[in-house]
């Protein structure tokens, strides 16, 4: 009779222990750290420096490519390894037209992180600046690849389309982007103006 309690004692203990495995996956399951994709992993910046990189992509946007270049190289003074910024400097490159250190500074962005979509983006957007629309969608598509959730990479996508003819597909880009960013304006700008072209 001992026998028997020890081994169900046995049994019992097995049972517990296996069942705080099950549970212990089950809440990594559940906070999501097991079986998800790499997050897009970014250096820590702090505010200042990340309104930096803000202000200087709204100098881009206003063609200020000088103001933006200054944006860039304060944050780059903060922290010389936050990578969308010379993204960043690339564009702003771009704008200008040098292309030379526009590709620098995208290269460079990319030996400091691979996982982040902002210096494909901004690579894509340099090539588009050179006519060379297949290279540019490869590099949307992999900023795509690595965030399912950048509405930029969408956007330009749409905007290749857009050149191309391809109105169906563009409308796809930038109904996508908006899918991820309703409040992107430059993508509902384009998506409205193609209702209705085929």
């Amino acid at each position: 009779m001992k026998r028997l309690q020890r081994i169900s004692g046995s049994i019992v203990s097995v049972i517990k222990i296996w069942s705080y495995f099950l549970l212990f996956g089950l809440i990594l399951l559940v906070a999501g750290c097991a079986g998800h994709r790499l997050p897009v992993v970014s250096t820590p910046v702090s505010d200042v420096s990340q309104n930096a990189y803000v202000q200087g992509m709204g100098f881009v946007d206003n063609s200020q490519y000088d103001e933006a270049l200054k944006s860039f190289e304060g944050v780059l003074d903060l922290d010389p390894t936050f990578e969308p910024a010379y993204a960043g400097i690339c564009l702003a490159y771009t704008g200008k037209g040098d292309y030379k250190l526009a590709e620098e500074n995208v290269n460079r962005a990319l030996s400091l992180n691979k996982r982040n979509p902002a210096p494909y983006v901004a690579y894509g957007r340099m090539l588009v600046a050179q006519r060379e629309f297949k290279k540019a969608l490869k590099k949307f598509n992999k900023a795509i690849k690595i965030d399912p959730l950048c509405a930029e990479a969408f956007y330009y996508k749409g905007e290749i389309y857009e050149k191309w003819g391809k109105y169906r597909e563009a409308r796809i880009s930038y109904k996508n982007a908006l899918a991820v960013d309703s409040n992107y304006s430059k993508a509902s700008v384009a998506w409205e103006k193609l209702q209705g072209v085929e």
